[in-house]
């Protein structure tokens, strides 16, 4: 019988297998309409679509984005389906459409593999905390972020009395995570929680590339049981609601008894308001939405930020002076007040973020209802699309002489600005930008982020002096990777305490 029941099993696995290779292959035969299809002269090799995207998607800007037709060039996570960069004529019929026709739960499901490797899903719970509850939190929030971020630099930084080889990523990686830690779970948890997350973060990041090395599309589901990798993730998974069980039950036995000033007390009044109790893993997966979407693009928007300002000595020391001056002129310290008017570095950071995007690509979806926009255009179900965001920020119609680092170029824009509008210029805004998406689904922890990087920069660069550790030395090349644009986290700089 068990024979004949495994015969029957493999049977069907292969002939889901088949017809799940015919649909793809079907698709793939397709045309998408009369919209392009973009590929490398010579050797187009998936290890050139890796290094060198960049140069298909400025080829396609500049022959058919720029003149409002999409484009498609392979998908590195579907190589049956191309991938649909669209002009940004449609950018407001995509941002407005229903996620039950272009999603984008499931575009970061596609991406990641969510569902095989036991990731963290988006819920209306995160959405809700990230936009909302931490947003209003901020102002008070500042004050033990900046704590954490003291404390962390003490941690981790070696003593740097002389000039010192440092690896700095891995640092700026735990204090981003010590700070997000404490507003995730707050201080009697965060000690624990760094730990597991950053474990966690790393696992999940890692599963998907070897799930679909491994595996059939088909076969995805067996990964939970065969793989290590995957293995991995759902034990740190467990090891989270373990970690969280207790902290959440003496919640939820005695709520309001005391105020607590965390995601994990937003995540559960935002499932009890549904009438829900959730069970630990929920919480565990809610928070894990939060720590995997922020702590690595953050991490590594903070190391471009700071080989940018070693690249650019006069906006360092306009910043340094800044810093100390806004300091002097408020007795209360660091509040969000006092970042807001740290306006010289704010410009610097944004100009670096145009200049020095962490992903060409934004406002990623996957068509989940046949879609067809206004002007005729249609995409088939399965079809995932885009918005070419980095090239649109090195656009000379978007951003005069768009080629060039100008460190003053925000500065200009906002005080040319009116008052009531200036707020839209700062580096979390999405004014003239998709770095953050677009919308409603715009990243709903940017600000977050943009408070957690001021408060890293006041330490850096008030305690620190830096260099390359050649004489003459600049920004080391971005490390490109499909439609990621990371900066070199492997270069090693020289660090020495300011005034040793």
């Amino acid at each position: 019988m068990a024979l004949v029941a495994l015969s029957s099993l493999v049977a069907a696995v292969a002939a889901a297998g088949w017809i799940l290779w015919w649909r793809r292959a079907a698709f793939s035969a397709s045309k998408l309409g009369n919209i392009p299809y973009l590929k490398f002269d010579g050797d187009d090799s998936e290890a050139r679509y890796t290094a060198e995207s960049r140069t298909i998607i400025s080829r396609g800007y500049q022959e058919y984005l720029k003149r409002g037709q999409p484009f498609c060039m392979r998908n590195p996570i579907d190589s049956k389906r191309p991938l649909v960069i669209l002009p940004f004529k449609y950018l407001d019929e995509v941002r407005s459409a229903p996620q039950n026709k272009l999603s984008l739960p499931l575009q970061l499901d596609k991406n990641a593999l969510l569902s095989y490797v036991g990731g963290p899903q988006m819920t209306d719970e995160v959405v809700h905390a990230a936009k909302l509850d931490l947003n209003r939190a901020l102002n008070r929030l500042v004050e033990p972020m900046q704590e954490e971020c003291l404390a962390a630099f003490k941690k981790d930084f070696p003593p740097c009395q002389e000039w010192t080889t440092v690896y700095i990523y891995p640092l700026i990686l735990q204090v981003f995570s010590r700070m997000s830690a404490r507003v995730l779970v707050g201080p009697e948890l965060r000690d624990e929680w760094q730990k597991l997350s950053l474990a966690y973060v790393s696992a999940v990041l890692k599963a998907p590339s070897t799930v679909r090395a491994k595996y059939h599309p088909s076969l995805y589901w067996l990964a939970k049981y065969l793989n290590p990798d995957v293995k991995e993730v759902l034990k740190f998974r467990r090891q989270a609601g373990q970690l969280l069980q207790p902290t959440i039950k003496a919640r939820l036995a005695s709520p309001g008894v005391e105020p607590h000033e965390d995601a994990l007390q937003w995540l559960l009044d935002g499932h009890r308001a549904k009438g829900r109790t959730p069970t630990a893993d929920d919480i565990a997966q809610d928070l894990f939405v939060l720590m995997t979407a922020s702590i690595h693009s953050t991490s590594s928007t903070a190391l471009s930020i700071l080989f940018d300002l070693m690249d650019h000595p006069q906006p360092l020391a306009d910043i340094r002076r800044e810093i100390a001056r806004v300091r002097s002129q408020n007795s209360a310290g660091w509040t969000r007040h006092a970042l807001s008017e740290l306006h010289t570095l704010d410009a610097f950071m944004r100009e670096s973020q145009r200049v020095h995007s962490f992903t060409q690509l934004t406002v990623q979806r996957v068509v989940a209802s046949p879609w067809t926009f206004k002007d005729g255009l249609s995409l088939p179900v399965g079809t995932q699309l885009s918005f070419a965001s980095n090239e649109h920020n090195l656009d000379a119609d978007t951003h005069a002489d768009a080629a060039t680092f100008d460190a003053g170029r925000f500065l200009r824009r906002t005080a040319a600005a009116d008052p009531s509008s200036q707020h839209r210029l700062h580096f979390a805004s999405t004014e003239d930008t998709l770095v953050w998406g677009s919308g409603a689904h715009a990243c709903p922890g940017r600000f977050f982020a943009e408070e957690a990087l001021r408060l890293i920069f006041v330490r850096l660069l008030t305690a620190y002096d830096f260099k390359h550790p050649a004489d003459g030395q600049q920004r080391p090349p971005d490390m490109p990777r499909n439609f990621n644009i990371v900066p070199n986290v492997m270069a090693p700089l020289l660090f020495r305490e300011k005034g040793a």
